[in-house]
């Protein structure tokens, strides 16, 4: 059985991996359709704020899988790197859906 964190929309660590995959899969062809390689440093920059919340966000789950192991409830720890596994790639998507935009 799933542990079960309050307090958020998301209530599972399957269904916050799946909110990182899903903000990674919505900004990838925004992100195709505005790389110009013949900017590496720009093309870099922006790959990296893509990547990043995707990969910080499986760093976070991966954390709470260990600690769930250890626990049979959520501790207040457990409950903040939850939040951030939740909100950071929510939050990460729209930054850099704000830089694309506005990219020229």
């Amino acid at each position: 059985m799933a542990m079960r964190y309050n307090g958020h929309l998301v209530k599972t660590r399957t269904a916050a991996a799946g909110v990182a995959i899903l903000s990674f899969g919505f900004l990838l062809p925004f992100l195709a359709m505005r790389i110009d390689l013949s900017r590496p440093a720009w093309a870099a920059t922006l790959v990296t704020l893509t990547l990043l919340p995707l990969l910080s966000a499986f760093r976070c789950l991966r954390f709470l899988s260990r600690q769930e192991r250890q626990h049979t409830t959520p501790t207040p720890e457990m409950t903040f790197i939850f939040g951030l596994a939740v909100s950071l790639p929510m939050v990460f998507a729209a930054v850099v859906l704000i830089m694309l935009s506005n990219y020229k």
